[in-house]
């Protein structure tokens, strides 16, 4: 889980050494930002991929860098409570 952010969640961009064409995949993630963005993506070379994540968050992705990540329909995105069944448990 990830939780008390500064600026955002999670922050991809391309690096020396990244390789052109790989697909990343985030799953079974949660992240609790509030209002930051859940993800940052400023990476323009690689495709993401987003699922089974709980994304606390006003702002979902941030794409304002790179491209908008593949999202399936088993993420929960929004604030308030997760449904049951999304697998999230909220921290002591």
């Amino acid at each position: 889980m990830i939780r008390n952010v500064g600026k955002c969640g999670v922050f991809v961009d391309v690096r020396p050494g990244s390789i052109t064409g790989a697909t990343l995949l985030y799953s079974n993630c949660t992240i609790d930002s509030g209002t930051k963005p859940a993800f940052r993506f400023y990476n323009r070379t690689q495709r993401n991929v987003v699922t089974h994540c709980a994304l606390l968050s006003k702002i979902p992705f941030d794409v304002t860098g790179g491209i908008a990540p593949t999202v399936n329909e088993a993420n929960f995105s929004g604030t308030g409570s997760v449904p049951e069944g999304i697998g999230y448990v909220k921290p002591d």
